[in-house]
């Protein structure tokens, strides 16, 4: 049985400052100079910016420094940092696009001490055409979408920490396919004021990260949110999606189900509701579609020969979206809401797929959305574990919990990861069975 293994690009080493920020900085930045070039996980590198913020918190006396003193992070481009390169993953739209403001998120974590160290490719519009970015583990690969360059940059031992963006499934599964932490909270639970909008009723900003940890870490600075241990009983979704599951993915499952059980904190399956099941699909291409073009619509036509091809049909699709067929996916989008968290107790995590299978070939595109996409239009808080390798790649599981309840999947995640390290020793690993 394969177990997961380290990563052949390994971190310089933890973030956690053991002398100056700068000198913790400045591996990193190393980092970034050594690997991006076969990455491509950058549309802006900032290392003099980096170094001038690091000299600047080394400057503070003790206790005006922030819970995350000089934790590197790169931002998404769709999340505007001031004087930045963030051009919304359309550089032949919006050339040289600098936003005179930065993000309520980024802000934050400024204010808590992190560092900007560059700024990650996204897919057009988070939505369409993909970037430059390869998977580190293999080029000929995709990373995802549309968090692609993000993930990369934390797979690739460029950063320990990367904010990302999810529609449907933009953090879940380029996490996944790169071999590190997604996590995807609680609709409305972080910041988005500052960040492209595709759809008010999808999107979310959220974290990668190279451990649930740290996460949970951010996290906590970030909401307040508890960091004790919270009691959860993990349940098994089987695929409640038409699209079929490679066998890798179907062993990660096992594998964690085993962990679990193993543990004594294995429930009974949870079957998503056959009109969930139904619906759900044509609800986010409704909601996405209808507001991407009402949103955007009039700057993209605008520019309409610079927009891609795979862009213009969802403006276009948008456009022929009635009022009424808008009104009932925002009504079916609640509906199905409620639905899934009456049907879920306090405390209930859900074991689920995070993709279909490993990272395809670009010749295939970007993966299958369909794993991620109905805990999206739920706004339920989502992470994605690694927990195998096969043939060099990594697969990862997905656990999923009742809105607001992000500290108990956090928590699970967190025992799961710890488990699957203890289990492996040194090098991680799966536990028997």
């Amino acid at each position: 049985m394969s177990g997961i293994r380290r990563t052949r690009w390994e971190a310089p080493f933890h973030w956690r400052l053991q002398t100056t920020v700068r000198e913790g900085l400045t591996p990193w930045l190393r980092a970034i100079e050594e690997k991006e070039p076969a990455v491509g996980a950058f549309v802006d590198m900032l290392p003099g910016q980096a170094l001038e913020r690091a000299d600047a918190l080394d400057a503070l006396e003790s206790a005006r420094r922030g819970p995350l003193q000089g934790l590197p992070i790169a931002v998404k481009e769709i999340i505007d940092v001031a004087g930045a390169l963030c051009p919304l993953g359309a550089p032949s739209l919006h050339p040289g696009r600098r936003p005179a403001t930065t993000a309520a998120l980024v802000r934050m974590l400024g204010e808590a001490g992190a560092v900007v160290t560059g700024i990650t490719v996204s897919t057009e519009y988070a939505i369409a055409a993909a970037g430059k970015t390869r998977n580190p583990h293999a080029p000929d690969r995709t990373p995802g979408g549309s968090s692609s360059g993000s993930a990369a940059a934390v797979a690739a031992g460029m950063v320990p920490f990367a904010l990302g963006s999810q529609t449907i499934g933009s953090i879940i599964r380029p996490a996944a396919y790169c071999g590190v932490v997604g996590f995807k909270p609680t609709f409305g639970v972080l910041s988005t004021d500052g960040m492209l909008i595709l759809s008010p009723a999808l999107d979310h900003a959220g974290f990668i990260a190279r451990s649930v940890a740290l996460i949970r870490q951010v996290m906590a600075v970030m909401t307040g949110m508890a960091r004790e241990p919270m009691p959860f009983r993990v349940r098994p979704v089987a695929p409640w999606f038409a699209e079929p599951c490679e066998p890798p993915v179907r062993d990660a499952l096992a594998d964690a189900a085993v962990c679990f059980r193993t543990g004594g904190l294995l429930g009974a399956p949870f079957a998503v509701p056959e009109a969930v099941r139904l619906a759900e699909a044509g609800i986010v291409e409704t909601l996405l579609n209808h507001d991407l073009a009402h949103r955007h619509g009039a700057t993209l036509r605008g520019g309409w020969e610079r927009v891609s091809d795979a862009l213009k049909a969802l403006v276009e699709a948008g456009e022929r979206i009635g009022q009424s067929a808008y009104q009932a996916a925002v009504t079916g989008q609640r509906d199905i809401t409620d639905t899934l968290h009456s049907g879920l107790q306090p405390g209930d995590v859900l074991l689920a797929p995070a993709t279909t299978g490993v990272a395809p070939l670009f010749a295939e595109g970007r993966g299958e959305r369909a794993p991620q996409r109905l805990w999206t239009l739920a706004g339920m808080p989502a992470v994605t574990v690694p927990v195998r390798w096969e043939q060099g790649l990594p697969v990862g599981v997905q656990l999923v919990g009742r809105r607001d309840q992000d500290v108990v999947v956090l928590n699970a995640a967190a025992w799961l990861e710890r488990t699957l390290a203890r289990q492996g020793g040194t090098s991680g690993g799966t536990c028997d069975r």
